[in-house]
């Protein structure tokens, strides 16, 4: 291993992030991004394009560790982080800066960097104080900062004075940009010469959809603008649709935004989606184990399967995952501080949360209509879908919706006078069952029966759907 990354500012990354660990497989695609990566030299930006729950920046973090692992001086700055800041210039200089000089171990260094942060000075004085920026901020009422621009502002009567300052402005800052990109040129030269770091520098940008409209805008300006020079490249993982979003915001909604981006991206990648089963199995799922929550049907499935195949039928994506299990989540700690108040077990049919929840969110109507004698629900996105070779998706929520609701049943007493029985259903009485079910589609319907005769168990609390109802609005309020 490489002995660069235990110089980098995100040194115990080799530990916790690298492409060997990943649960979602992406160590191949994560190889041949940095040989696309390292290829090119010259203030080259790709676009690294995931949606939200993509897994983007443990993807970044990942790819990181690799490079450094690959003797390439890399930088990783958090946008969203610094999103507080007024000026993106600085904050991609001081890390560029704070970074880069832990690659450089000895006093023979300070030379180089000392005219590399003058150079970044000049640059953030001639962008900050700018005549038109000083007029902008006292034309607009704000006190602060007005007492000292008034010289400035003394030239607006004075036109030839103001036409003379802004081009003696304009120059200087055309004339710190060139001297930053040939500075940190020939920073790059020294780490390859004299240090033998391989080239280019990686510069990863993560989080930028995240940020204000108007700061991820200034901060791709800074990156094309400022420091697109020799041996630099960058890295900057967006949701591009979002951050499209964000331009247009700023710009309005009939601006071609995704136009616009090309002026700041030379390439596009999209970052390849997890297989749903994949990222469902990478998460934690520790939050199931909770004192006094009995969940079922699980004899003959694993929760991650059910969510993944609930999933796929309703069409969810990524992000719909991700909201959804931090849902379940909520339900089952109100489950388990329920347990800890009353002492009763609390027995979850977690199939009908989970479709209880997707149901809310979808605003099905089947939510709200659903209850005694009437077990309704609406059809999944994908009716395709399958739970085993005999069980459809539909007749899957089906029947676990059906198991939350209280049937009032017809039937004749030992006297032979007609009586009303409210009880659950039974799957032999309320499914049409195949000649020949397979064992999934028999150890479901058994679990759901033998779960069921706890409905009015000593110290047990079987879920209705009037239970389920009541704390998924409470959890419908995450977002």
């Amino acid at each position: 291993m490489s002995d660069l990354i235990n110089q980098a500012k995100y040194a115990n990354w080799k530990d916790t992030h690298t492409f060997e660990s990943c649960r979602l497989n992406r160590q191949e695609y994560g190889e041949f991004l940095a040989d696309y990566l390292i290829g090119e030299h010259y203030g080259f930006v790709l676009n690294i394009d995931g949606s939200w729950g993509a897994g983007k920046t443990e993807f970044l973090k990942r790819l990181y560790s690799m490079l450094l692992k690959r003797n390439h001086p890399t930088v990783y700055i958090d946008a969203w982080e610094s999103d507080f800041s007024k000026v993106p210039l600085s904050v991609v200089a001081s890390e560029l800066i704070k970074q880069l000089e832990l690659f450089c171990t000895d006093e023979e260094s300070d030379a180089d960097w000392k005219k590399t942060k003058k150079h970044l000075g000049a640059l953030l004085k001639s962008s900050i104080t700018g005549i038109a920026g000083a007029v902008s901020l006292a034309t607009s009422g704000t006190v602060v900062g007005a007492t000292a621009i008034q010289p400035l502002l003394a030239l607006i009567n004075d036109p030839e004075s103001l036409t003379e300052k802004v081009a003696k402005d304009h120059a200087e800052q055309v004339q710190a940009i060139v001297d930053v990109r040939a500075s940190l040129s020939e920073i790059a030269v020294t780490l390859k010469e004299k240090y033998e770091l391989e080239l280019p520098i990686v510069v990863l940008i993560d989080e930028l959809d995240r940020c204000r409209p108007s700061y991820s805008i200034e901060m791709l300006e800074v990156v094309k603008h400022f420091f697109a020079t020799e041996g630099l490249v960058f890295a900057i993982a967006t949701d591009t649709g979002q951050l499209c979003h964000s331009i247009k915001a700023v710009y309005g909604q009939d601006f071609d935004s995704l136009q616009y981006l090309k002026r700041f991206f030379n390439r596009r990648i999209s970052l390849p989606k997890p297989e749903i089963a994949t990222y469902i199995n990478s998460l934690d799922l520790s939050f199931l184990k909770l004192d006094g929550v009995e969940l079922f049907p699980l004899s003959n499935a694993k929760f991650s399967y059910i969510v993944e195949r609930l999933a796929t039928a309703y069409r969810l994506q990524m992000r719909d995952i991700d909201q959804l299990l931090h849902k379940v989540n909520a339900c089952l700690k109100t489950a388990s501080a329920t347990k800890a108040r009353t002492g009763e077990t609390q027995y979850i049919n977690v199939p009908a949360l989970i479709v209880g929840l997707i149901e809310h969110d979808r605003d099905y109507a089947s939510f709200n209509d659903r209850g005694r004698n009437n077990p309704i629900f609406d059809k999944p996105s994908d009716t395709s879908i399958n739970w085993c070779s005999d069980l459809s998706m539909s007749d899957y929520i089906e029947a676990v919706m059906k198991y939350t609701i209280l049937l009032d049943k017809e039937r004749e007493d030992e006297f032979g006078e007609a009586t009303t029985q409210t009880k659950l259903p039974n799957s032999r009485e309320d499914f049409i069952h195949p000649e020949s079910p397979n064992h999934e589609r028999t150890l479901f319907f058994q679990d759901l029966e033998n779960h069921a005769r706890h409905f009015n168990g000593h110290d047990k609390k079987y879920w209705l759907w009037e239970h389920y109802k009541r704390v998924i609005e409470l959890a419908g309020n995450i977002d």
